[in-house]
């Protein structure tokens, strides 16, 4: 088979991955949970066992559709291709999502909270603000962050250290970009979400281990991979960003929870396999 031949091949199937990517995306909008009109999820009536990834995913893409006409009337429709590019990057991670679900699950029920205790609920989110709380810094501080330098940096670090070196050295490139509260807010999120899950790799595995059953590593370092493989689309996220941003719209900075290092109900679910 020739290259062009290949080439055709390729651009055939991802024409129609994205048709079926719309396809999902339509059937799934009459299947959402309702919002309140404040811009937040209502409590969850029911815990979805099993489906943590996935409900993180859909219950995301619920609050960013419900958010999209409200960022469009503000920005006079600026904000349109940002929230088109946020709702399809959705999209299409939550067949990713159910899959890692699923290989999560036979953990779980071993008393193995992996994926449960590494997602942060989209519940914490604040109500919808028309404008950011703090000061909004000039456009011109604005410089995209090297997605390929952090993630050669990180897979860098857990092959010299483990998940305990990628902990130390996703928390460093957090700092380097602290001082640019008003940009960056996807890559942030994506990087606090890192900390946390290989925070909780190692508890994993050490749980594992005193509850003699196989041991959760390899699905630790493939969520890990997955994120880190996510970064180049965040920057991208935040570049999209970054105008309406600094027009005082907090845009993207709203819309996702903020990850703590560890869960506040950690003590809950491990007992003596928490950090002290």
């Amino acid at each position: 088979m020739t290259f062009t031949n290949i080439l055709i091949l390729v651009v055939v199937f991802s024409h129609l991955i994205i048709q079926l990517v719309l396809i999902f995306d339509l059937t799934m909008k009459r299947k959402e949970t309702h919002l309140y009109e404040n811009g937040k999820l209502p409590e969850p009536t029911t815990k979805v066992e099993g489906r943590f990834f996935e409900t993180h995913m859909t219950e995301a893409r619920s609050l960013n559709r419900l958010r999209k006409p409200m960022y469009s009337k503000l920005t006079n429709g600026k904000s349109e291709k940002v929230s088109r590019t946020f709702i399809r990057n959705q999209n299409l991670s939550i067949p990713i999502a159910k899959f890692m679900d699923r290989r999560a699950l036979k953990f779980q029920k071993l008393g193995i909270p992996i994926i449960e205790l590494d997602m942060a609920s989209m519940h914490e989110i604040d109500n919808f603000s028309e404008s950011f709380t703090s000061e909004v810094q000039s456009l011109q501080l604005y410089k995209p962050v090297s997605a390929r330098r952090i993630r050669k940096n990180l897979k860098k670090g857990y092959l010299i250290g483990g998940f305990k070196e990628v902990s130390t050295r996703a928390q460093i490139e957090i700092q380097k970009i602290s001082e640019f509260h008003t940009y960056h807010a996807m890559i942030r999120h994506m990087l606090e979400s890192i900390v946390r899950m290989v925070n909780m790799a190692d508890i994993y595995i050490d749980l594992a281990e005193q509850k003699g059953v196989k041991s959760p590593r390899r699905l630790s370092r493939q969520l890990l991979s997955l994120h880190i493989n996510a970064l180049p689309g965040c920057m991208k996220l935040d570049k999209l960003s970054a105008p309406i941003q600094a027009s005082g719209i907090p845009i993207i900075h709203q819309d996702v929870p903020s990850i703590s290092p560890y869960p506040a109900n950690i003590s809950h679910y491990l007992n003596d396999s928490c950090p002290k």
